[in-house]
């Protein structure tokens, strides 16, 4: 009830005004006291975990619906699945819970902040026994690169800031991998991939030729930002090239009328062949 009265109270002021942004760190440490540290309760997408109150933001209850209901209806209990750009763990904590009681959840989030609170809520929700993380981000080639953020925000990106950041970027750098090279180094080939890196997916996608190859029932479910593959120099044309290369054919996920003109979800999935 405090929670929703405080709510309430900050959509009327602003939830981004200055009174609130002045107040919210007394605020989210009174409800760590309130809930010993364990999280606070929270319903996403109908199931009921526990998040740190300082990642609150980061979550909707209801969050991409039609993605949710694909993922829940197909994962299986003996999935391993790779959550990339995990950012506070949304996707990581319904993929475990999708899977349950056995399925292997990779993390992938290189940006330290938002990794913090999602090693908090991988422990909250009981789940370190099969929830992995791995602190890097996943490109085009391995290495290292500059990576630009803001505290835990989902817009981080390499190279270059994302223009959502308004110029409150910070850069530092990270290391890189692919996941042709993370598979077989680890041994390991996912039956799922989550991939939301910010305009980077297709030079991710390209950099994994060799895991689509071995692992052709793989499927994945990407977040499409056309307003960021300037940055990378993606286009529709490039992407669909691409696609059609490595035999992967694409289905929307969400309810947007056309997934490549704006930010979207789709599904990739190995091209059947007669």
């Amino acid at each position: 009830m405090v929670q929703e009265f405080i709510s309430r109270v900050t959509g009327k002021i602003g939830r981004d005004s200055w009174l609130v942004n002045r107040l919210r760190p007394a605020y989210e440490s009174a409800l760590d006291l309130m809930y010993l540290g364990r999280g606070v309760p929270y319903s996403l997408n109908g199931v009921q975990y526990r998040i740190a109150p300082q990642a609150r933001i980061a979550f909707k209850h209801e969050f991409d619906p039609e993605t949710a209901a694909c993922l829940k209806s197909q994962l299986a209990a003996d999935d391993i699945i790779f959550d990339i750009g995990a950012q506070v763990g949304v996707y990581t904590l319904q993929l475990a819970h999708w899977s349950r009681p056995s399925g292997k959840i990779i993390a992938f989030e290189p940006n330290p902040d938002a990794c913090h609170q999602l090693q908090r809520h991988i422990r909250m929700n009981g789940l370190t026994e099969r929830v992995e993380v791995v602190p890097m981000a996943v490109g085009g080639k391995s290495g290292s690169l500059e990576f630009f953020t803001e505290g835990i925000s989902g817009a981080g990106r390499l190279e270059r800031p994302n223009a959502e950041l308004s110029g409150k970027a910070r850069s530092f750098t990270v290391n890189v991998t692919t996941l042709d090279e993370f598979c077989e180094q680890r041994g390991i080939w996912p039956t799922w991939i989550k991939l939301d890196i910010e305009g980077y997916e297709f030079k991710a996608l390209a950099a994994a030729e060799h895991l689509i190859k071995r692992s052709p029932e793989t499927r994945w479910v990407v977040e499409l930002h056309p307003h960021l593959w300037p940055l990378t120099d993606t286009t529709k044309e490039s992407a669909l090239a691409l696609l059609n290369s490595l035999g992967i054919q694409w289905s929307p996920l969400s309810s947007h009328p056309d997934p490549w003109s704006s930010a979207s979800l789709v599904l990739l999935q190995h091209r059947i062949t007669h």
